[in-house]
């Protein structure tokens, strides 16, 4: 299944309601690359396959998916698309995933239970809170990350 119908399938609830629509679906004829954006009014949602590994990242509903500088950069390279895992530690409350962990499906069901707490999340008052607590968990989660290699470094000996 091409990638722009497994994410129309999966988001069906949503699409089909109205609160998604497909903005943009490309795929590249290298190594099955593909990329399928969904806006509302609210927020925008983004689906990413790169060499097979699947990220769902989301946004503000203005973000155009190009650095400041207007070169085309990579999904987690942007300065307003997060990672959904990131999103969901915002809105529910859990402790913040790895990205990169979440599939379509279960990006889906979140979005489905959740879509009243990501909309306000991504309110004109709220999106800079938002915004801020996506960054902090970047910060967290780089300083994990190296803090788990420099454990590794030492424990084989490098």
């Amino acid at each position: 299944m091409d990638l722009n119908r497994q994410v129309v399938h999966e988001f069906r609830s949503i699409v089909e309601g109205g609160c998604l629509a497909v903005e943009a679906s490309t795929t590249s004829p290298y190594f099955g690359d593909a990329l399928v954006t969904l806006a509302g009014r609210n927020f925008k949602l983004r689906v990413v396959r790169d060499r097979g590994d699947i990220t769902v990242d989301m946004s503000r509903p203005d973000a155009d998916g190009v650095r400041r500088d207007d070169t085309v950069a990579l999904p987690h390279d942007l300065d307003d698309w997060f990672p959904a895992e990131w999103l969901v530690a915002v809105v529910g409350g859990s402790p913040p995933e790895p990205a990169g962990t979440l599939d379509i499906a279960s990006a889906a069901a979140f979005v489905a239970k959740n879509h009243d707490g990501i909309v306000a999340a991504y309110t004109p008052e709220a999106a800079a809170g938002t915004r801020a607590r996506l960054t902090d968990i970047s910060r967290i989660l780089l300083v994990e990350m190296k803090q788990a290699e420099n454990r590794m470094g030492r424990r084989s000996g490098a």
